[in-house]
């Protein structure tokens, strides 16, 4: 990854990141919060890996208090993050696993 050079001139940082760590988050709809999206460094099996990470969060007034919202909730949840997933590996990437 190369970054603006200015920034490592005079300031004993090397050019060499150690880590990777993007993160997007949006405003949800279904269910109510937000939809969080994650892209990192990390290892697999003792090696080098991007991991990438989608979670859905609610907060405050949002979170669901009783048993039939708390369910449907995590159907909502699971529906978004399924869906992500699946536009995210179309193509090439869903046919290895076909």
């Amino acid at each position: 990854m190369i970054l603006y050079e200015k920034l490592f001139e005079k300031t004993g940082v090397k050019n060499i990141p150690l880590g990777f760590d993007l993160k997007f988050s949006f405003p949800a709809t279904k269910p109510k919060g937000s939809v969080h999206l994650r892209v990192l460094r990390g290892k697999r099996e003792g090696r080098d890996a991007l991991i990438w990470e989608t979670h859905v969060q609610s907060v405050g007034d949002e979170v669901p208090e009783d048993k039939i919202r708390i369910r449907s909730w995590i159907d909502n949840a699971h529906t978004l993050t399924d869906d992500w997933f699946f536009k995210m590996i179309e193509g090439d990437l869903l046919r290895r696993f076909e």
